[in-house]
């Protein structure tokens, strides 16, 4: 991929110059991703690894729970401040989340 964005980079033009960036940022991501699996090996940064993973799974499972309650918040009071007929669309979602954290 860095070869892929070094060749964009190389042909300059803008909607070049913008996919170039684009691959080597996704590079850059799957770089740090290979040294942290590199880093595993070592014991006692490979202890911290598998912690912070566990943290993440266990923060994954709270945001979920958080994000149906927060959900059904929004909705149930955006319905009762809301009168007459409302359009339903993609707006409504964004209305709905405005709600639940404003």
């Amino acid at each position: 991929m860095y070869i892929v964005s070094i060749t964009l980079e190389i042909w300059n033009t803008k909607g070049t110059l913008n996919a170039a960036r684009v691959f080597l940022a996704i590079d850059y991501v799957l770089w740090f991703i290979r040294l942290l699996i590199l880093l595993m090996i070592d014991r006692t940064i490979g202890s911290i690894l598998l912690m912070i993973q566990a943290m993440l799974n266990d923060m994954m499972t709270f945001f979920s729970i958080f994000f149906v309650f927060t959900s059904a918040y929004g909705a149930a009071s955006f319905w009762l401040l809301q009168s007459g007929e409302i359009p339903f669309g993609v707006a409504i979602f964004r209305k709905i989340f405005h709600a639940a954290y404003w």
